[in-house]
């Protein structure tokens, strides 16, 4: 199945950033808080020079379709670990919880029981 197909029938966290930000909204929300206070404003801003001709929708909806790539495209990654690893969560979780058990059996094995 394609990628794309699939993430939109699944729940996935896309990017580290987003499994960071929820789990640590779980844990310490007070942290990520300071750290978006100190970086966030500046990490939206850019060195580049805007082109004066350049349409944008502030006001009005852009009349063309610039597709899918943007300014960042060279930053992005053609492949996501952590996607291949949401797409195989029902093996790694029987693989985990078959180890667990086989560390418990030896762990018995080893007491005498």
């Amino acid at each position: 199945m394609l990628d794309g197909v699939w993430v939109a029938y699944s729940l996935v966290y896309v990017g580290l950033p987003t499994v960071m930000n929820i789990f640590g909204e779980r844990t310490v929300p007070w942290l990520l808080d300071r750290y978006l206070a100190k970086t966030g404003y500046g990490s939206q801003h850019t060195s580049k020079e805007v082109d004066p001709e350049a349409h944008d929708n502030l006001f009005d909806p852009v009349d063309e379709d610039r597709g899918a790539r943007g300014p960042f495209d060279e930053k992005a990654h053609r492949r996501s670990i952590q996607l291949e690893l949401a797409k195989r969560r029902a093996a790694l979780l029987l693989t985990g919880t078959g180890l667990a058990a086989a560390a418990a059996g030896i762990a018995l094995i080893g007491n005498g029981r």
